[in-house]
């Protein structure tokens, strides 16, 4: 079964007077989501330090 598909069988189990969810309303639905939470789950990092041509001389 497509996702779109089992997702209104829970809607119509669950929820029996809700509208069934189309495949553009659910890809918009999740995009909003991702989209409102997006800064919280971003994760930078810092630059790898470069080490100086003079210490790898010395090691």
């Amino acid at each position: 079964m497509d996702k779109v598909g089992e997702i209104n069988r829970l809607i119509e189990q669950y929820a029996p007077n809700a509208k069934p969810e189309t495949f553009t309303g659910y890809m918009d639905r999740i995009w909003r989501e991702c989209i409102e939470n997006s800064d919280e789950h971003v994760h930078t990092g810092k630059k790898p330090v470069k080490k100086d041509k003079k210490e790898e001389k010395k090691d």
